[in-house]
């Protein structure tokens, strides 16, 4: 629909313009960051843009360009405006050479604007590739003209004249533009030549590099690293090459934040990344713990659970058909995949024991999955808590629990896991045998639904051991 269209009882012009802004966010917001280096700013500058078309949609003629186009023209003179007059954001690795020294003072740089990394939720896949660190990182050392230029040609496919047009210049100026840019860029490289994130080899070599993270075990993650391995951690202006120096440093961190180390999965740019956590004994990511009583257990209970912030555990994958279900999927893969719960080991060691339903899920699930998580998920044995349930084959190392279920968790030697089985949660909750919950708390609130901890339930004693809110990128 275009200006002076009628439309349906209830329509309005500016709400048919939203939808179509809305629809070009994602891709707008991954040209902005080529354009400014930064995922903050880039925010701000589709902002801007969307601003900008809106009080100017009066004036928009289909007959001239898409909405698409449009979009393009407003968010290029956007950036090129704020960028004006502005340093290029670097890494450090762009502005001199590697230390050589592991133990020199990590002093951060807090005025320099550096170059920031870009989380994958937050784009569409097609668009990744392009985006990687070393492309944008190269990209800002070529002026903002003709950087814009050479997104625009190489990256999106405008022609030259559709990007003369939205720059305001002549066809042979936009030619004459990306020739120099493409000669200042000429060092890119390929995109082909880095793997996918999904690639199973990439994904076991960074499941060995996650685990020898967490265990700070130095030798083992030298061993992962090519001769020429880079490492550089922006605000501190400090790079090292070569997995000796990187090993020597690496050695120092954990020297200086100690052993104990959480990490979450996430993918940037287009590969694959991490985000570490120091754990230390007052701080550890939604584990919280009953008060210990005298002669317990070597064992734990261990409950781990997707919540809301309103306490509600309720379909969260949306196999239930609820109306609000799959709440914990709406922030993509990355946010529920892995061993989110900072198992590690007790996964392996442990049991897990399951109420029927969830156990049923999760036979459909698992079995099917071959990625490293998901063989330890297949080879840990499992305790299915079911009156009902006779054939456990479906899912390798299950077995139907015998006997009374308190009898069966009080006898049990090895720290059991319970995930989902709400009414086996909250049996074991009534007779204060549960010793941990492992929470990943969403920022949703349902309002309806049942409840991880029941109205009426007596006061308990818990004691966090980490807490850790991290804020959605």
């Amino acid at each position: 629909m275009t200006p002076g269209s009628s439309y349906p009882q209830g329509i309005t012009l500016g709400s048919v313009w939203a939808v179509d802004f809305e629809l070009h966010r994602r891709e707008l917001l991954a040209f902005c960051y080529r354009m400014a280096g930064s995922f903050h700013e880039a925010e701000d500058l589709v902002q801007e843009t969307m601003l900008r078309a809106w009080r100017a949609q009066e004036r928009y003629d289909p007959a001239r360009a898409s909405v698409r186009t449009w979009l393009y023209r407003i968010a290029t003179n956007v950036c090129l405006s704020a960028l004006a007059g502005r340093a290029r954001r670097p890494l450090p690795s762009g502005l001199g050479a590697p230390s050589d020294d592991p133990g020199a003072p990590l002093t951060p740089a807090l005025d320099v604007p550096w170059l920031q990394p870009f989380p994958d939720v937050r784009v569409d896949a097609g668009l990744r590739t392009d985006m990687r660190l070393a492309l944008v990182a190269a990209l800002q050392a070529v002026p903002r003209r003709q950087r814009a230029v050479l997104i625009l040609r190489d990256v999106l496919d405008f022609s030259a004249a559709e990007v003369a047009a939205q720059l305001g210049t002549t066809v042979p100026a936009v030619n004459s533009a990306l020739q120099r840019a493409r000669s200042t860029a000429a060092d890119l490289g390929e995109a082909e030549a880095v793997r996918e994130p999904d690639d199973p080899e990439v994904r076991a070599v960074v499941d060995r590099y996650l685990r020898a993270f967490e265990a700070a075990d130095v030798p083992a993650l030298v061993r992962l690293l090519t001769d020429d391995a880079v490492l550089e951690m922006p605000p501190v202006p400090l790079w090292y090459r070569g997995s000796s120096d990187y090993g020597l440093f690496m050695r120092r961190v954990f020297e200086m934040w100690g052993s104990r180390w959480g990490t979450t999965r996430h993918t940037a740019n287009g590969q694959p990344a991490f985000a570490a956590y120091a754990m230390s004994s007052a701080v550890a990511a939604g584990m919280y713990r009953r008060s210990p009583t005298e002669g317990e257990p070597i064992m734990s209970v261990i409950v781990i659970e997707f919540v809301t912030l309103d306490g509600r555990v309720s379909d969260p994958d949306g196999s239930g058909g609820t109306p609000a279900g799959g709440w914990a999927f709406r922030y993509g893969p990355e946010a529920v995949a892995g061993d989110k719960f900072r198992l590690g080991r007790t996964l392996d060691e442990g049991v897990l024991l399951l109420g029927r339903k969830t156990w049923e899920l999760f036979s459909r699930i698992w079995p099917g999955r071959d990625d490293p998580f998901s063989a330890r998920m297949n080879a840990v044995p499992k305790l299915v808590a079911s009156r009902t349930l006779n054939d456990t084959t479906a899912w390798a190392n299950s077995a139907i629990l015998e006997g009374d279920l308190m009898d069966a968790v009080k006898g049990e030697r090895r720290d059991v896991i319970i995930t989902g089985s709400l009414s086996v949660v909250h049996a074991l909750m009534a007779v204060d045998l549960i010793d941990e919950y492992r929470l990943l708390t969403f920022p949703t609130v349902l309002g309806a639904g049942e409840r991880l901890f029941p109205a009426g339930l007596a006061p308990l004693d818990l004691t966090a051991r980490l807490a850790a809110l991290r804020r959605r990128p």
